[in-house]
């Protein structure tokens, strides 16, 4: 695993401030990445305390804190494969520079902006700065605000329940509007506990099936008996349902419904339910407003922060590099892999052989560019740029273990980085099945449109253009 060095002290006479702050910054870090604490002096307690968290300590000489500690004692722990997170006052500009000399990421945590920062990264999580209160040497990332809240795991649990929420269009919803439904809510409430009801007539189920697969949130229930149902239905603080008898059985349980018209003779009942307040139309913006925490701590601090301090740390870690020869495999494994299969067009398994000419082809193919997302010393997805005429085609995919932590919009970003510095492409097009929602929000979350098309089957066109 890549390495992720903390430089932090704290004593009876300083405090501990800074070192517990990187303590819950660690906690979130390491399933990924091989936490280590640099601190002059530490005591026996405060030793135990963080080596019984995951981490490791290192043990620095009491000295000045200056650029002569990097040269003379972190140059002996730190290499340029690493990155080092600073946390404390006394980690001034020459310090920085010294620690940026070793060609090494650097991390500032730092609430009280002073100086010139070699950083290639500042995390704030008070409110009220933005990055024109920080002078730079070099490009810098901003993360600030609450929403990069430095909270121990505990804390970041410690929310009120997540809503449930009951989706059912009746047995066949020939339309689809079940997967129209979780689309939505997988862009703007992902962490609802969603519970789709289906029966032996959908024609969806294959589909519905795989998607429970990558999203753990998802639960599926077919052919529910009446008690079932109804047990169901009572779980859930809010249903999302057809105009149709199921809106009255849902109704009969207490729970607020979002009901839509999902055919012609559901009109009159529809004008009911919401002429009479028995229900609210189920429009994006209501959903938004309904699922949605009101009140601005609830905005702030939503339990996404370690997602998103995690997401930093990909991003610094990931290197973009050209494919040769010796990925041929890794790039057959991750093609073959169920879930891949199931989001490409073409579905059926891959045979090494046509594999090998094809992979052999596009190297050699001056209007293809291959790459390879590298994670530490492992090889963890891949992005392909196809150029054609009027515009240029995208297809990404990730090694299944490196599925469902944002890694889909790290690498997509990097590789557009790496792109737009080799070539003059100016329109990015990309093709995603409306059953996978997180290249979608991948997609988007890097600004590009979201078109319908024809050109496959319950498919997006994504289209950015690079001015």
């Amino acid at each position: 695993m890549p390495r992720v060095f903390f430089r932090a002290d704290g004593n009876e006479k300083i405090g501990l401030g800074h070192i517990m702050r990187c303590l819950a910054l660690a906690e979130m870090l390491q399933t990924h990445f091989e936490c280590v604490f640099l601190i002059q002096a530490p005591s026996v307690l405060l030793k135990q305390q963080i080596e019984a968290s995951g981490s490791f300590v290192i043990s620095l000489p009491q000295q000045e804190v200056d650029a002569n500690e990097v040269t003379e004692e972190l140059s002996k722990h730190i290499t340029s494969q690493d990155m080092i997170i600073l946390d404390g006052y006394t980690f001034q500009t020459a310090y920085q520079k010294a620690l940026k000399n070793l060609s090494i990421k650097v991390v500032c945590i730092d609430d009280i902006p002073n100086g010139l920062y070699y950083a290639d990264a500042i995390i704030n999580h008070t409110g009220g700065f933005s990055s024109t209160d920080y002078k730079t040497a070099q490009p810098a990332h901003f993360y600030l605000g609450p929403q990069y809240a430095l909270l121990r795991t505990n804390f970041l649990a410690a929310k009120r329940s997540i809503p449930h929420i009951f989706i059912c269009f009746g047995g066949a919803d020939p339309e689809n509007y079940t997967m129209q439904m979780l689309q939505t809510c997988f862009t703007h409430h992902a962490r609802s506990v969603l519970e789709v009801v289906i029966g032996s007539a959908n024609q969806h189920q294959q589909q519905l099936s795989d998607l429970q697969q990558i999203h753990s949130n998802l639960h599926i229930h077919y052919n529910l008996s009446a008690q079932e149902m109804v047990e169901l239905m009572a779980r859930c603080d809010i249903g999302i349902t057809s105009a149709s008898t199921i809106a009255y059985e849902y109704l009969s349980t207490g729970g607020r419904l979002f009901v839509i018209q999902t055919a012609s003779n559901q009109k009159h009942l529809f004008q009911f339910l919401v002429s009479e307040g028995l229900a609210e139309e189920g429009t994006i913006s209501n959903l938004n407003k309904a699922l949605n925490p009101s009140n601005k701590i609830a905005t702030l601090f939503d339990g996404q922060q370690a997602k998103r301090l995690r997401q930093v740390f990909f991003d610094l870690s990931i290197k973009i590099q050209q494919a040769n020869l010796n990925d041929a495999q890794a790039l057959y494994n991750w093609a073959n892999d169920p879930i891949t299969r199931s989001q490409s067009f073409s579905t059926e398994p891959i045979v090494w052989d046509q594999h090998l000419t094809w992979f052999q082809r596009k190297l050699n193919d001056p209007q293809s560019d291959l790459l390879i997302a590298w994670f530490g010393e492992e090889a963890i997805g891949q992005v392909r740029f196809d150029h054609r005429t009027d515009y240029t085609l995208i297809s990404y995919g990730l090694a299944p273990k490196y599925r469902g932590h944002g890694l889909g919009y790290s690498i997509l970003r990097l590789a557009i980085d790496w792109l737009t510095t080799r070539r003059n492409t100016k329109n990015l097009w990309g093709y995603v099945k409306l059953s996978n929602p997180a290249s979608m929000r991948a997609f988007e979350k890097l600004a590009f449109e979201r078109n319908h098309t024809t050109d496959y089957p319950e498919t997006y066109l994504y289209t950015l253009n690079l001015k």
